[in-house]
């Protein structure tokens, strides 16, 4: 039983690892309204799904964007 609990914990914290965050201003995607961040996101969208999923925060502000295309991994937009 103990075996069991060590391995899911070890599982668990692997998959943490392994999840990454990225500020989707480090990529250049402009909080203005104005720019047109589609090509930024999906750049974003698409790295992130590349490395195993995680979390592209948007700080503060309006981003405008077209169409994006999300990948059949684990990750989330906040």
């Amino acid at each position: 039983m103990y075996r069991i609990r060590l391995l899911i914990i070890a599982l668990f914290v692997d998959l943490n690892l392994s999840a990454q965050e990225m500020n989707i201003g480090e990529f250049g995607a402009k909080a203005d309204g104005i720019t047109n961040n589609t090509l930024v996101i999906q750049k974003a969208i698409d790295q992130l799904a590349a490395s195993g999923g995680g979390t592209i925060h948007f700080p503060t502000g309006t981003y405008l964007s077209g169409s994006i295309f999300l990948k059949d991994t684990k990750f989330s937009i906040e």
